[in-house]
């Protein structure tokens, strides 16, 4: 019974380590797509397409493409 209950609480560490990490890597890539559509927005707010682009405005849309 002791091996049971040790495997039980050692499979149990280990799977709350992996809960944890995918928790960590989901919420990473929330930010990482609210980070993409942030600037695609800016990017098209500001007319950054290389034909209406002006020209103050050329190292900041350089950045956000």
């Amino acid at each position: 019974i002791f091996i049971i209950a040790f495997s039980y609480y050692v499979f149990r560490f280990f799977w709350a380590i992996q809960q944890a990490i995918e928790i960590k890597v989901d919420e990473y890539s929330q930010e990482m797509h609210r980070s993409i559509s942030e600037c695609s927005k800016s990017y098209l707010d500001n007319r950054c397409t290389p034909g209406d682009r002006v020209p103050a405005l050329e190292k900041v849309c350089s950045q956000w493409e």
